[in-house]
């Protein structure tokens, strides 16, 4: 029987109880970290594999808390779980406590919303996201999130992040998995995490456990630079199961990663009467092995139209050619499939490929698994030589390498045992070029002229795709905005465009423009700045905050110049200094001349790197500062009298 004693002790631990249920004091941790919006209590992930019927089973706990600091509340309000084909999620628990007093009200979250999370570039996928929101959010609340995530393909396993975008006072990755599994993981960007790992056994389960506390909040300074590439966090990987005596390696190596996407393409019906015509008719009359392989290649690029879809397997699993043909459409896998048909029907060399992406910064050697790649591509050779066959990118020249690959590894499929893995080169700066060369005049405050601005490479097929199958308002309104000199009085016409479909040569734009309200002038002098195009000039980067690389598409090199025709009665007073900077990543050149009547202005910039880390990051303020003085240099002018 309860005494009026025993429950007036109850009564008192009460509070004590549920303050408990949180780790910390959270009075002190308000205190401590008041500068922030919120800060995580936990963020912990416990993945188990164990056996069921003699299957390898596997399912991860989630948990994390929040602990909201002040009344900006909105972002921390919202929350959402992201699943696939690949996983189900169950047991969700999501609350919202609430401190009232010496306790906390609890409040539950009741309503889920499923929804497709279709990407902006993807037709249809089957990624999902369960949608809810957290009642009562308010400064000192705690919100409590918990979920199951079962794995139906083991191949899948979630990545593991340590930090957040707030504050961390405790995160945990716990790996149980049974004796006669073996596992492995591959971590990356733990440098300088300051985690405790423990590997240990207890009964029939081993464990890997890795441990972080009171770690800062995940400084980026560059939201579009994927965090791959500078956030700690950890690969888990089934590598090797034992099962009534007997070994079988699972998903350790390359054999393991090959013979899994082999598996995939090894059914694939490549033989087709109509697309065998049908390649006879598009290459007759056409000469040389590289000619007809282009042929293939533009043929497919503008007549097959690029639909992503990834639904299950199908995300890994291309339609075959003869299906593709019929249906004029397909994502890069069917792409793939089809030019890899053509190509065997030319009697070319061509292999099926896979390769990673620039926003996945693994290579083969270190991650062989599937979150190194997410794309298809053919790969055909010609002796030594071999040329990525791209069916996405429509306005790619053949030979070059598409950009969003550049320096990544690509697998090549031999035969069913033998595949080869290279490292795709990065095209130099020399090669992807933009020439805007104005010849102008002045009138009182208007400067007016000619220009011819010409796009080759990379930055050609950049413009082709700015400029291809836009109506005549759109199409000025791009032009207006790429041609733009000066200030925003700039106005752009009489332009002439060639053709966007040849992709042998450079898109050459001639146009006419004029800047009102640009000139200065005081008495009797003329104050003009030749940089109407001041590229670069806001790109200081933050070295306080920032620990994501300057991303860089590809390298490049923009050049302008500037030709001015001093009018009759005015002569040249003052001609700026030349300005430069150079290093083996980026640099500016501006020259100054003068040529019979006229002031030159000649000025290159030239970007060599591709991810600029962040111990390069003075170097590149020192040559923006450098670009910025040299920017507000002008020419000056004196009126002569007759």
């Amino acid at each position: 029987m309860m005494t009026k004693k025993s429950i007036f002790i109850l009564m008192a631990l009460l509070p004590l109880c549920l303050q408990a249920q949180f780790k910390y004091d959270l009075d002190i941790l308000k205190e401590k970290y008041k500068a922030y919006n919120a800060v995580f209590l936990e963020k912990e992930a416990h993945l188990l594999l164990d056996f069921k019927e003699g299957e390898v089973v596997a399912s991860q706990n989630v948990k994390e808390q929040i602990l909201i600091l002040n009344q900006h509340t909105k972002a921390f309000s919202n929350d959402n779980i992201f699943y696939s084909g690949f996983t189900g999620v169950r047991d969700i628990n999501a609350k919202t406590y609430v401190p009232a007093g010496e306790k906390f009200d609890e409040y539950e979250t009741n309503n889920f919303k499923e929804t497709h999370d279709i990407s902006t570039s993807i037709f249809y996928d089957d990624s999902k996201l369960i949608h809810f929101t957290y009642p009562n959010v308010q400064k000192g609340a705690v919100t409590s999130l918990q979920y199951h995530v079962d794995y139906k393909d083991k191949r899948f396993f979630r990545k593991f992040f340590f930090q957040s975008f707030i504050p961390c006072m405790h995160s945990k990755f716990v790996i149980k998995y049974h004796k006669n599994i073996v596992m492995d993981y591959r971590m990356f960007h733990g440098e300088n995490l300051p985690y405790e790992f423990t590997e240990y056994k207890k009964g029939k389960y081993k464990y890997m456990v890795w441990e972080a506390t009171k770690l800062p909040e995940l400084k980026t300074g560059n939201d579009n630079f994927n965090i791959l590439y500078y956030s700690p966090h950890i690969i888990p990987i089934l590598s090797e199961v034992k099962y009534k005596g007997v070994s079988k390696s699972f998903y350790g190596n390359m054999k393991d990663l090959y013979a899994f996407y082999y598996s995939n393409i090894e059914g694939l019906k490549t033989e087709s009467a109509d697309l065998k015509v049908f390649v006879e008719e598009l290459l007759e009359g056409v000469e040389g092995d590289d000619e007809k392989a282009k042929t293939i290649l533009y043929w497919v690029q503008d007549n097959i139209k690029y639909v992503a879809f990834e639904d299950g397997m199908r995300g890994f699993v291309p339609n075959s050619a003869d299906k593709v043909f019929e249906k004029r459409y397909g994502d890069c896998k069917d792409m793939t499939s089809i030019i890899k048909s053509m190509m065997d029907c030319a009697g070319l060399p061509c292999y099926y490929a896979w390769v990673g992406t620039r926003n996945l910064p693994y290579s083969y050697k270190e991650l062989p698994t599937i979150q190194t790649d997410n794309h298809m591509v053919a790969a055909y050779l010609n002796q030594d030589s071999l040329i990525v066959m791209d069916g996405t990118i429509r306005h790619l020249k053949f030979g070059q390498v598409p950009d969003h690959i550049q320096g990544k590894d690509i697998l090549l499929s031999i035969n069913k045992d033998e595949y080869k893995i290279f490292r795709l080169p990065v095209l130099p700066y020399y090669q992807n070029q933009i020439v805007d060369s104005i010849q102008i005049q002045i009138d009182q405050k208007m400067v007016s002229g000619k220009g011819k601005r010409s796009h080759v490479g990379y930055n050609r097929m950049e413009l082709a795709y700015a400029l291809y199958d836009q109506n005549e308002e759109r199409l000025k309104k791009k032009l207006n905005k790429i041609l733009n000199k000066g200030n925003n009085k700039c106005t752009v016409s009489n332009y002439e465009i060639s053709p966007l479909q040849d992709r042998e040569k450079s898109i050459d734009i001639h146009y006419e423009f004029q800047v009102d309200d640009y000139i200065r002038s005081y008495e009797d002098e003329i104050y003009l700045n030749l940089n109407l195009q001041r590229e670069y000039k806001n790109f200081k980067a933050d070295t306080t905050v920032s620990i994501a690389p300057i991303g860089n598409d590809f390298h490049f090199t923009k050049t302008d110049v500037t030709s001015l025709e001093i009018p009759s009665d005015y002569e040249l007073k003052y001609l700026p200094k030349n300005s430069s900077y150079s290093n083996k990543q980026f640099g500016f050149n501006i020259v100054y001349k003068t040529e019979d009547n006229k002031v030159i202005l000649e000025k290159s910039i030239n970007f060599q790197f591709l991810n600029l880390p962040k111990s390069e990051f003075t170097n590149w303020n020192k040559m923006i500062k450098q670009l910025n003085k040299a920017y507000r240099e002008t020419i000056v002018l004196k009126h002569q009298e007759n």
